[in-house]
């Protein structure tokens, strides 16, 4: 091979033997090859490329072989005897793809991204050499232990993976399914000294097993793992008492969230004892009885999210006591939720959370005015209606609410200037009409929440309930109704008239979204005698300026969505 000049390229020259032609006489061809020098280095050695046979312009001739570096170059074959020169060029050939070529550090923040999807990190594992070697070194994707005691029968949405090097890995989303104690041990050498995210789920095996409890003290036997815990699911724990009584208190040094939705009387205690000695705790999604053994610890003041539901609140109101003293202490307090029992109530002193924006609760209005919660965004009441003075509350700040009652006409009278979303669930709305079938006057005044852009209404099913209700959300720009039967033939038609009139240019007229019934509230009346309504109400809101730019009905008859617009 010789170099042409420094930077041109390289050239290079060869016979080539060809079987004889149809003469009988033996060709000779001369064979130039110039390629261009390579304009950046490669670590891989150049592949060999074929050239076909058609480019010496002979169907006989063999394939000459050339060594071409992978940013492709120009094939110059000079057959002697001929006046003309084929030309082939050849188009580079990438020696890897382009995400190969990046570096590990890159890789391993892309596997971190991924894996946080809930997407198995043994699917990473099997993509390649290079991308197994990564993965298993980075123990940070292997730190999600779920911890199950069906070992016999397939568990819903798991995975098995058979992973080279390293054997049978099964998973669940992100975590690793652990349903022995030897899977326990290799999901913990896995993830290194890295924080643990663990979900216990021990309440599929009667008796009680052997393994439950060896896979209960592998991981809260000692206090090596619980000082690593950083997140901990509990939906059952039910493992022999006589193992709780060999184990120290668990030290959850590093524990910032725990859920424990069905606790069991004897785990209570254990649990309950290491978590005191909790400092970075941020949320709590517990029962009544494990917040009563917490109530003096020093979890409360750092808490920034705080749910009581499930088993464990039967107790819940006659301690709502110790619920108030606890909700006091929670001066950091983002979200709270209380979804088992009445709170607050009429015994509860004024409290303030000046950093509460999410709250849903079940009580009276008018104990609602013991909570100063200035920076109050999102709201989910239900109410428990009893028989009292209308109320007026104060949430300046409030702009969404989800609200379950049986008369709204508080809400018309309380100072809520930023509500701008508005869910609201009638029960028996039959209640809030005369006999004569008109609505009792006040319930919705007109133009009585002008704030309001988003309006989700369910429950009502009577005509006379629902056009005052629109009318008094006359800025409402995307509107959904969900019927209490399904939206049945005469109370649409009158609807959809009312919307499509003249009469009716004021309801909803700022409206441009309007949708009925959903998925799980479809559209029960006929689809053949309502659409020719739907039509003209579409054809009608044109011609009068204001045309909707999406009007959708979940059909029952069709389990789907029709878009008319």
């Amino acid at each position: 091979m010789d170099r042409i000049s420094k930077g041109a390229g390289f050239a290079h020259s060869w016979d080539v033997q060809i079987p004889q032609n149809t003469t009988g006489e033996q060709c000779v061809h001369h064979v130039e090859v110039k390629i261009r020098e390579s304009e950046f280095e490669s670590e891989r050695d150049a592949t060999d490329t074929k050239i076909p046979p058609s480019l010496s312009g002979h169907e006989s001739a063999e394939s000459v072989n050339s060594t071409i570096p992978k940013d492709g170059g120009r094939i110059n074959l000079v057959v002697e005897g001929k006046s003309s020169i084929k030309h082939f060029d050849l188009a580079p050939r990438p020696l890897a793809s382009p995400i190969s070529r990046l570096p590990a550090e890159t890789l391993a923040e892309i596997f971190e991204a991924y894996v946080r999807l809930q997407e198995s990190p043994c699917r990473l594992a099997l993509v390649c050499v290079q991308w197994r070697n990564i993965s298993l070194h980075m123990p940070r994707l292997w730190s999600h232990l779920y911890l199950h005691d069906n070992r016999g029968i397939h568990v819903q949405n798991s995975r098995r993976w058979f992973v080279p090097g390293t054997g049978t890995i099964h998973t669940i989303g992100q975590k690793q399914l652990c349903r022995t104690p030897e899977e326990v041990d290799s999901a913990i050498t896995r993830a290194g000294a890295m924080p643990l995210d663990i979900e216990v789920d021990f309440n599929h095996s009667y008796p009680v097993s052997g393994d439950l409890d060896k896979m209960f003290l592998k991981i809260f036997g000692t206090n090596d793992i619980p000082s690593r815990v950083e997140c901990m699911r509990i939906t059952q724990m039910h493992v022999r008492s006589s193992s709780l009584r060999s184990i120290p208190d668990p030290s959850f040094l590093i524990l910032s969230k725990l859920v424990w939705l069905q606790p069991t009387w004897y785990c209570i205690p254990v649990i309950g004892r290491g978590l005191c000695q909790s400092k970075q705790l941020q949320s709590l999604n517990v029962g009544f009885t494990l917040v009563e053994i917490l109530k003096d610890a020093e979890i409360w003041n750092g808490l920034r999210s705080l749910t009581l539901q499930g088993t464990g609140t039967g107790n819940f109101n006659s301690g709502s006591a110790i619920i108030d003293s606890v909700i006091a202490k929670c001066k950091s307090l983002e979200e709270l939720k209380i979804l088992d029992g009445h709170w607050p109530t009429d015994q509860t002193p004024i409290i303030r959370l000046n950093a509460l924006r999410q709250v849903a609760l079940n009580c009276e209005v008018r104990d609602l005015l013991k909570i100063h919660a200035p920076l109050l965004n999102t709201m989910q009441l239900v109410e428990v209606w009893k028989r009292s003075a209308i109320v007026s509350i104060e949430f300046p700040a409030l702009a969404t609410l989800k609200l379950r009652t049986l008369n709204p006409q508080w809400l018309y009278q309380s100072n809520i200037p930023g509500l701008s979303s508005l869910y609201l669930h009638l029960l028996r709305n039959r209640s809030l009409l005369y006999r004569s079938g008109f609505p009792l006057p006040g319930i919705f005044p007109e133009n009585g929440l002008m704030a309001v852009r988003e309006l989700t209404v369910e429950g009502i099913d009577d005509y006379h309930i629902l056009i005052p209700l629109l009318k008094s959300v006359p800025n409402s720009q995307r509107i959904t109704i969900l019927p209490r039967f399904g939206m049945f033939d005469q109370f649409s038609a009158a609807v959809l008239q009312e919307l499509s009139t003249k009469r009716g240019t004021t309801l909803a007229a700022n409206a441009q979204s309007i949708q009925f019934g959903s998925g799980s509230f479809p559209v029960s009346a006929p689809k053949v005698s309502l659409e020719p309504r739907l039509r003209v109400l579409v054809a009608s809101r044109q011609k009068q300026m204001n045309p909707l730019q999406s009007l959708k009905v979940h059909w029952v008859e069709e389990n789907s969505a029709t878009e008319y617009v």
